[in-house]
């Protein structure tokens, strides 16, 4: 699932940017975005991902910590060159949100049955 959602970002880029470097920007944008939604879902394998969302600030400050070392590789000219990276548009950060937002949303989903199974067998 998630490499299918970086691949559908890429294939996006792609798309709107044509092959190079904006496209494999938003490739490694992305992969990075649906590790750290993901990062969230992992908490808990059938509790919602929003119960207890704040209970543990180590996750809240490790996934800070990566969106700042983005942020820090894609502003920092010589660490951007290294990486090959280039600037971002608005639009570009959408669909890395949607990246990061689409494993929560789908895995939120999975739990919902899970639950409901579980509640069934119990009841």
């Amino acid at each position: 699932m998630l490499a299918a959602v970086a691949l559908a970002a890429y294939v996006w880029a792609l798309r709107v940017y044509g092959e190079g470097a904006h496209a494999r920007t938003i490739a490694l944008l992305a992969l990075v975005a649906v590790q750290l939604g993901h990062t969230f879902n992992c908490r808990s394998r059938v509790a919602s991902v929003f119960t207890g969302l704040f209970d543990n600030l180590h996750i809240w400050a490790a996934a800070a910590t990566v969106v700042a070392l983005q942020g820090f590789a894609l502003a920092f000219p010589p660490m951007a060159h290294l990486l090959g990276l280039t600037p971002i548009r608005a639009n570009d950060l959408i669909v890395i949100a949607i990246c990061a937002l689409l494993p929560i949303a789908i895995v939120e989903m999975q739990k919902v049955f899970v639950r409901a199974r579980l509640d069934h067998r119990g009841a």
